[in-house]
């Protein structure tokens, strides 16, 4: 007995339709995200309730995007079955055949890329007109979800293959590409790339890598005359400096150039001790970005770092911690003609600073110097010639010929670097 083709196609064709609406929601709210509607907000596409709205819609993506798909996949099964028998009943197994390779384009064509093409141009639009619409539709399928994610956990958990829920959504590598791919396409100048760059490798970064090491701390004695104090302000290019008691182990304080105002002008006698400013106290191997924000929460713009055994191994200030990520600030009492460190005479041939990190020197310059053990040019040195040279001794590595310009207190503390052509055999003679 045969079937009235009518209903069939009216089955197919609503069902058709259906898989294209399910997947245009899909697609329409997949490309939404808080700064997209952020930006709907700003331009007045959408109100700021309509915002929270879809925002608080898409906080469990998954689940919205799993609901699309059921309803997506049960139209699509309710086309297939309609389309392929009015294709067995028009001609049989053949009509059948042809029916599933037909019906198959259908779908790939209507039911999935037409709907994709839109969510492109009209996906916002889209994803506000249907919002209550959508959420009923997640309500229904919610139990499905519920009982697919624990099959789903239940397998993975057997197979070994459960995902961390505190797995980030994007790695630090895909944002790096990304990155690459808005710089080369010029959505990101250089400045801004850089920018971001910094901002990514602060937060892996340690105290440790932006400290001014204690060989290089310039301090007070808690004794010392407020004369003297202005003086080494005056001589420093100082705003603030580190006051001890003793030794420089027994740091007490901070204290700021302000502080000393009243002195000159109204003559006051100042109590230095008084003065002082509390410091923050951290360690080598805290993350800068941990203690930046330790330091604001706080209003702290000075940190000491402590060694393990209470000593003082070095300090941050609020200022070194910034410049990590936009570079070099110049103070209010600063000297304008103080070098970052890195002089190019020529070229191949620098003037370098020795407590120029290596990261930095490989940034400003060609020359690509690694080590797992120092972290400065001036540390990287000795440890490759094991000894400290003496001032005007020339040393040779590689392609690289150091002169040792200064040395102060038992360390580098300035340098010539000629980077020479390579040669096949590369040595390093002292």
């Amino acid at each position: 007995m045969g079937i009235d083709p009518v209903p069939q196609i009216i089955i197919a064709f609503v069902s058709l339709s259906f898989s294209a609406f399910f997947t245009l929601l899909k697609y329409s709210y997949e490309d939404l995200n808080k700064f997209k509607l952020e930006k709907m907000k700003d331009e007045e596409i959408i109100t700021e309730n309509q915002a929270f709205k879809l925002n608080h819609f898409i906080e469990d993506l998954s689940s919205v995007q799993s609901t699309f798909m059921i309803f997506d996949y049960l139209s699509n099964a309710f086309f297939a079955v309609a389309f392929g028998r009015i294709g067995y009943h028009l001609y049989g197994n053949i009509g059948l055949v042809v029916s599933i390779i037909i019906g198959t384009m259908l779908i790939l064509v209507f039911g999935e890329s037409a709907p994709y093409f839109i969510s492109i141009t009209k996906g916002d639009i889209v994803a506000v007109k249907f919002l209550k619409f959508s959420r009923i539709f997640t309500k229904l399928a919610s139990p499905v979800i519920m009982i697919i994610r624990m099959i789903s956990r239940a397998i993975g958990s057997l197979f070994g293959l459960e995902r961390d829920s505190k797995e980030p959504k994007i790695t630090e590598d895909e944002l790096f590409t990304a990155m690459n791919l808005s710089k080369d396409e010029g959505l990101l100048d250089m400045e801004e790339f850089g920018m971001i760059e910094k901002v990514v490798a602060f937060r892996d970064s340690f105290v440790k890598d932006v400290m001014t090491p204690r060989t290089d701390v310039i301090a007070v004695d808690i004794d010392s005359t407020v004369e003297e104090i202005v003086k080494l302000f005056n001589e420093e290019g100082f705003s603030r400096v580190p006051v001890y008691e003793e030794d420089i182990d027994n740091l007490l304080g901070v204290l700021h150039i302000k502080d000393l105002l009243p002195h000159f002008v109204g003559h006051e006698i100042i109590n230095i001790r008084e003065s002082l400013r509390k410091p923050i106290y951290t360690f080598e191997y805290q993350k800068t970005a941990d203690l930046f924000e330790q330091m604001r929460r706080n209003n702290g713009t000075f940190a000491i770092v402590l060694d393990e055994y209470g000593g003082t191994e070095g300090i941050v200030t609020m200022e070194d911690l910034i410049e990590e990520i936009v570079g070099e600030i110049e103070d209010e009492y600063d000297d304008d003609s103080e070098s970052d460190g890195i002089l190019t005479l020529k070229n191949n041939v620098f003037i370098i600073d020795g407590m120029v990190r290596l990261d930095e020197l490989s940034e400003e310059t060609n020359l690509d110097l690694e080590s797992d053990e120092v972290d400065t040019i001036g540390g990287f040195v000795v440890e490759i010639f094991d000894k400290i040279p003496e001032q005007g001794e020339v040393l040779k590595y590689e392609n690289l010929e150091f002169t040792v310009l200064e040395i102060e207190k038992n360390r580098i503390s300035k340098l010539r670097v000629t980077v020479k052509e390579k040669e096949d055999d590369n040595e390093v003679d002292e």
